[in-house]
């Protein structure tokens, strides 16, 4: 589901280790939870980076956001060409050319990409420190 927080619920996934004798060190969950967190803001504000960049206005980063919520009804791709739409629909909206809001909705879906591949990959790596944990390290091992 593309709402929920996936570095979170991992991140929780990893907590429950510490119910049983192969959890990573308390130093270790700390970490873990503190780039979680990190990672989730990261994704959130990213597309809005990503238009800023680009010099998207305030019409276009509130249309994509419509065309985030939108493209959710539409899965899978709906989620990415979403806010990619809606802020070329508010560029031209705000009165920019058709290159112009292209261009600020380029911002947006990089910004989205961007945060993306972050959060998979910091996934990745949480479901790397399960699998060490779990059957690879021996209980005293952290990664």
């Amino acid at each position: 589901m593309p709402f929920l927080p996936g570095p979170i619920l991992s991140f929780l996934g990893i907590t429950t280790l510490a119910l049983t004798t192969r959890s990573p060190s308390w130093q270790t969950l700390l970490l873990l939870g503190g780039l979680a967190a990190l990672v989730t803001v990261f994704d959130y504000i990213a597309p809005v980076v990503g238009a800023k960049w680009f010099k998207c206005s305030k019409t276009g980063m509130r249309f994509s956001l419509i065309g985030t919520v939108v493209g959710l009804f539409f899965l899978p791709f709906g989620i990415l060409i979403g806010p990619l739409l809606g802020a070329i629909i508010g560029e031209m909206y705000s009165g920019k050319r058709f290159l112009r809001a292209c261009w600020a909705g380029v911002g947006v879906f990089t910004g989205y990409v961007g945060g993306l591949v972050f959060k998979i990959t910091f996934c990745l790596y949480l479901v790397w420190v399960y699998v060490c944990q779990v059957w690879l390290c021996n209980s005293s091992a952290t990664p």
